[in-house]
């Protein structure tokens, strides 16, 4: 019972790891190493007993989500600031058509 139990959460963290590697890889973030320099083994990874893949540990899916909200909100703001200029530019126009009206009434 032990031995299933333990393959399904490798299952579950294959599919956790894999959809955050995923979505890093979309937003260009970069995933933690493995090992650190040299052999030694970073606490972002671990190796399952029952399949021998690798997977991201508690710290390691910590520190992938906060850099993947990170980007996410670093491009938010920025398309923010987009809105604004393209709000400001809609309103301008908008402006100048209204103008353009006028003017061809009072001249017409």
């Amino acid at each position: 019972m032990l031995f299933e139990l333990n393959l399904q959460e490798e299952e579950e963290d294959s599919y956790l790891t894999g959809k955050l590697l995923s979505k890093a890889r979309k937003l260009r973030v970069p995933s933690p190493h493995i090992r650190r320099e040299g052999e030694e083994l970073s606490g972002a990874w671990y190796e399952g007993n029952q399949t021998g893949g690798w997977y991201l540990s508690p710290e390691g899916v910590k520190a992938l989500r906060e850099e993947i909200r990170q980007e996410e909100r670093a491009r938010r703001e920025q398309n923010a600031h987009l809105a604004v200029w393209l709000s400001a530019v809609t309103g301008l126009v908008g402006a100048l058509t209204g103008l353009v009206v006028v003017f061809a009434k009072s001249n017409g």
